[in-house]
C-alpha cells in the first residue's frame, strides 16, 4: 500500500501518548530516532555481507520505526509533513535509501529520478 508521509504522520500520531507535551514528544522523538537509526545501521552492517533473503524486508521494517519518530518530531516542531517528503511516498523513499546503501548509487542520481 502506498502512503504519503502526511497521511502516515496522521496515522502515526494516533499511536502517540496524547498526554505528552510537544516538548516531551520532541525529547521522545529524538531519543527514539537515535536508537532506531543505530539499530538500522547495526542491522545493516551485521547482515550486509550475508546472503540473507529477509535483509531488505528487515531494513524496511526498521525504517518504519524511523518514520514514526520523524512523524513525531516534525509534529512537535510544527513542521508540515507535506514539506518533508513532498514528492515521495514512503515506499519510494525506502527504495531510494536501499539503492544508496545496498547498490551504492549516488544520492543525486537517485533523487533526480523524481521531480523534487
Amino acid at each position: 500500500m502506498l502512503i504519503h508521509f502526511n497521511d502516515y504522520q496522521g496515522k502515526a500520531l494516533q499511536t502517540c501518548n496524547p498526554n505528552l507535551s510537544k516538548k516531551d514528544m520532541l525529547i521522545n522523538g529524538i531519543l527514539g530516532l537515535n536508537g532506531e537509526l543505530s539499530e538500522t545501521i547495526t542491522n545493516y552492517f551485521a547482515r550486509a555481507e550475508l546472503d540473507d533473503p529477509n535483509f531488505k524486508e528487515d531494513i524496511t521494517n526498521e525504517f518504519g520505526d524511523v518514520y514514526w519518530y520523524i512523524a513525531l518530531i516534525s509534529f512537535a516542531l510544527d513542521i508540515p509533513a507535506n514539506g518533508l517528503l513532498d514528492n515521495f511516498n514512503i515506499e519510494e523513499y525506502e527504495d531510494a535509501v536501499y539503492r544508496y546503501i545496498e547498490k551504492k548509487e549516488n544520492l543525486n542520481d537517485i533523487f533526480k529520478t523524481k521531480d523534487c
